[in-house]
């Protein structure tokens, strides 16, 4: 004799418990959308790149030709991972920049590491504001 599947009331066929399928799209809701549930509304994500800095001013520095916000809780660090200012940033350098793109605003800087500071050209002049 053939042993056919019950649920809790004997009507054959019904396999998986609501509960268990309920449990089942939560845990695939939560897993498609788990990212955005992670960031604040609103928040940019943190971008890192290895750049160049080619020159500074007054509150930023320059990458590439386009400005970057230093703020005071901005951290740089030399090339020995001591902290600095912006005026003891040493130029041209090669540097590993983390930064936040903001809308309608210069992307802004939360920390500079030296990697290295490269040899200027002959032509090379810093100026007071970059922007």
């Amino acid at each position: 004799m053939a042993v056919r599947d019950q649920d809790e009331r004997g009507h054959p066929g019904q396999h998986m418990p609501s509960t268990q399928l309920l449990f089942l799209l939560v845990v695939f809701f939560l897993s498609a959308w788990g990212a955005s549930f992670a960031q604040d509304p609103g928040e940019e994500p943190v971008i890192s790149d290895p750049v160049t800095i080619e020159g500074k001013g007054d509150g930023g520095i320059v990458i590439a030709g386009q400005r970057y916000r230093v703020g005071e809780s901005t951290a740089i660090l030399d090339a020995t991972g001591n902290r600095i200012s912006l005026c003891d940033l040493s130029l041209p350098c090669e540097a590993e920049v983390e930064y936040r793109l903001e809308e309608n605003l210069e992307p802004l800087c939360l920390r500079i590491e030296i990697l290295r500071v490269l040899k200027s050209p002959p032509n090379f002049v810093i100026t007071d504001d970059p922007g």
